[in-house]
């Protein structure tokens, strides 16, 4: 594939607008690790109320929630916090 010329007009159009995307997904990301420390905000669903449960016990007993996808599935464990 042969590099497309562009005029220094389109360059700096173009830097200018990576820049208003790198400075959107730095906010972005600043707002879910101070929701979630040391961790990136992904999804939310709603589970059922057994699976919210035992969230909910694990999280009392003061465990981390760790979600997990093997072949197909999706995997939640409880992992003793240190």
């Amino acid at each position: 594939m042969r590099a497309l010329k562009i005029s220094q007009r389109e360059a700096r159009r173009l830097r200018k607008r990576v820049r208003q995307l790198e400075h959107e997904q730095f906010e972005r990301t600043k707002r879910w690790t101070k929701e979630y420390p040391g961790g990136v905000y992904l999804k939310a669903w709603t589970p059922s109320e057994v699976d919210a449960e035992a969230c909910r016990v694990a999280s009392a007993l003061g465990h981390a929630l760790v979600l997990r996808y093997d072949t197909g599935k999706l995997y939640l464990y409880a992992v003793e916090a240190k």
